[in-house]
């Protein structure tokens, strides 16, 4: 039993699929209704001395209580997912893109293949902080036009739909898409793959490092500017599908732009 991420063919999904069986095997031949909080604390201390970074063995846990959690969902599991503190990580730096840089990187898809469709894809990633994934399974069906929201399906929280508001720009976009359409089911007809390194060629001809910042990176940028123009934290997590209001405070830093507003006020 696995997320839907977990598909055979998804990125990442054996690595998942590894981590949980690890903690299995850690556990040894162990019930799931038995699976508490202290199972986790074995699993971390007994990772711990295995030599793992606290940064793999909470992903080797996470992975555990994914399952446990789609468990639960389906109604197969007779308990609530046990709650266990995660180790402590260095706290990563945000890579996002300047909103100069994702004009540049704009000004060159014209000069890569199907241009116009990962020009909108970044667009679209920028007025929405949605993933890659929930962007390339987004089909017409999920705009409500009358409503003026969208639904992002089976998103990587928990698999649970996540509803957004269209705004104008948003809105401006969707149109101009919607009437160039040449698929009338999927928004972006593009491979993953494809628009990676579609997108990596487009920031190299722009003069850009293609090796740090990637499609994520649009998720950070969106999420920056949100902080940068005064969104509340719980609207942030509301709008990038976070649970963990740990996870949304990593895109709180402050910015440049908004140190100088700061000091101007003094």
């Amino acid at each position: 039993m696995t997320r839907a991420g977990w598909k055979p063919d998804a990125k990442g999904s054996v690595t998942a699929l590894t981590n949980s069986r690890h903690c299995l095997e850690v556990l040894g031949n162990v019930d799931v209704e038995s699976i508490s909080a202290t199972s986790f604390t074995t699993l971390q201390s007994t990772f711990k001395n295995q030599g793992y970074k606290n940064g793999t063995i909470n992903r080797k846990c996470r992975a555990l209580a994914t399952i446990l959690n789609t468990l639960s969902r389906h109604e197969l599991l007779n308990r609530k997912v046990p709650y266990y503190e995660e180790l402590p990580e260095p706290r990563k730096k945000v890579v996002y893109y300047t909103d100069t840089e994702v004009e540049l990187i704009l000004s060159q898809c014209p000069n890569v293949d199907n241009g116009e469709l990962v020009a909108n894809a970044i667009k679209f990633a920028c007025l929405t902080g949605a993933r890659k994934g929930e962007i390339l399974k987004l089909t017409w069906s999920d705009i409500y036009w009358d409503q003026e929201e969208l639904v992002l399906r089976d998103t990587k929280n928990k698999g649970e739909d996540r509803w957004l508001p269209i705004t104008q720009d948003l809105l401006l976009l969707l149109t101009q898409m919607y009437e160039q359409r040449v698929n009338d089911d999927v928004l972006f007809d593009l491979h993953p793959d494809a628009l990676l390194r579609r997108l990596k060629k487009a920031q190299k001809l722009a003069g850009l490092d293609s090796t740090v910042k990637n499609f994520h990176s649009f998720r950070h940028t969106s999420a920056t500017n949100m902080f940068a123009n005064g969104a509340e934290l719980p609207v942030v997590m509301e709008v990038l599908g976070h649970t963990n209001a740990r996870t949304t405070m990593r895109y709180s830093h402050a910015t440049k732009e908004g140190m100088k507003k700061a000091l101007a006020t003094l």
